[in-house]
């Protein structure tokens, strides 16, 4: 992809390799357009009125458009994403992203590696327009169809694309790398939601409510949050308190930490924690210091229902100055993977 600053024009994609007449796949099996038309159709703007977070967007657009394109033109390639971007024949790179946009705060947050951000940006390909994936959309109607997942709607106009569509642009039609990266998101399924990624049935869409029947995991159809979506376009950060999905409830207390009446041991004990909350951002925001370091501190409050647990996490959040929820544990246990 040839980038240029100024009032130069962000290519929708890297051209060298792509854009060499009708994909070859077209030959007899897809009723499909040039390559040149598709990318003169999913134009996806300029840098002469886009800010940071749309650029980051378009950027990463830019990187996935070029995978599918791939996969699209080599149907039956066996090569994974690691591999296929280390090719030097290829252009498919991961873009950088500009460094105060939303969207690359959130891949920083949630340390988001190539596998991860494939999936996340399948989303948010979604969540923009639903030509960007025309090419799999076509491909639904040969025989690549179960490789590819996802299910089409809205009389075959729409391709809402499931778990197996990301593990088809990562590893194609490789058993053996689509066994990998299944196994490698299985363990990573728990975080779907805190990436803002959500994951249904099929059965769910058709019903539109939750049922509790089961399907396989990798059928899974898989969407960005709105509230996500227009954090990416530049909006304010979600709070988890908008998060429907989360049984969760925001704790607001009127009490000072000082009108606490608590054992001279146990205030003791929980000075610690008061120096963390107040000074523990600071640490973690320089990279070299808190290098080794899993964000966030535990602790344990117990004893008896009613003795003031809740009320004690509530009112050190206040004094603080952060949010303080309750989180029923037993209601986010996962039906697919077994964790919470």
């Amino acid at each position: 992809m040839e980038q240029k600053s100024g009032n130069k024009s962000l290519q929708t994609f890297q051209t060298n390799n792509y854009s060499k007449g009708k994909f070859a796949v077209s030959q007899g099996n897809f009723p499909i357009l040039s390559l040149e038309d598709y990318l003169t159709w999913v134009d996806i703007g300029t840098t002469d009125d886009l800010d940071e977070h749309h650029q980051a967007i378009f950027l990463e657009l830019n990187w996935w458009l070029q995978i599918v394109c791939y996969r699209y033109k080599n149907p039956d390639s066996k090569v994974g994403i690691i591999q296929l971007m280390d090719d030097p024949k290829t252009s498919i790179r991961l873009p950088h992203l500009p460094i105060n946009s939303h969207f690359r705060h959130w891949i920083d947050l949630h340390g988001l590696g190539t596998e991860e951000r494939l999936m996340l940006i399948t989303t948010v390909a979604l969540s923009l327009d639903d030509f960007l994936f025309f090419p799999l959309l076509e491909m639904m109607q040969t025989n690549f169809s179960s490789i590819i997942g996802g299910r089409i709607v809205n009389a075959s106009r729409q391709f809402l694309p499931s778990i197996q569509t990301v593990l088809f642009l990562l590893g194609g039609i490789s058993l053996k790398e689509r066994a990998h990266y299944q196994k490698y998101f299985q363990s990573q399924h728990k975080q779907l939601p805190a990436w803002g990624i959500e994951s249904k049935s099929a059965q769910s869409l058709r019903s539109g409510y939750e049922t509790e029947v089961e399907d396989e995991w990798k059928n899974l159809l898989i969407s960005l949050r709105p509230a996500i979506w227009q954090y990416f376009l530049g909006g304010a950060m979600p709070q988890p308190e908008e998060n429907q999905q989360l049984p969760l409830a925001l704790l607001l207390r009127e009490l000072q930490m000082d009108e606490l009446v608590l054992a001279d041991r146990v205030r003791d004990q929980l000075q610690p924690v008061l120096t963390f909350a107040k000074k523990g951002q600071d640490f973690f925001k320089n990279n070299q210091l808190s290098k080794g370091f899993r964000k966030g501190f535990v602790v344990l409050l117990y004893g008896e229902p009613g003795t003031g647990k809740t009320l004690i996490a509530s009112t050190l959040g206040k004094h603080v100055g952060l949010k303080t929820y309750q989180l029923e544990v037993a209601q986010v246990i996962s039906k697919y993977i077994g964790e919470t």
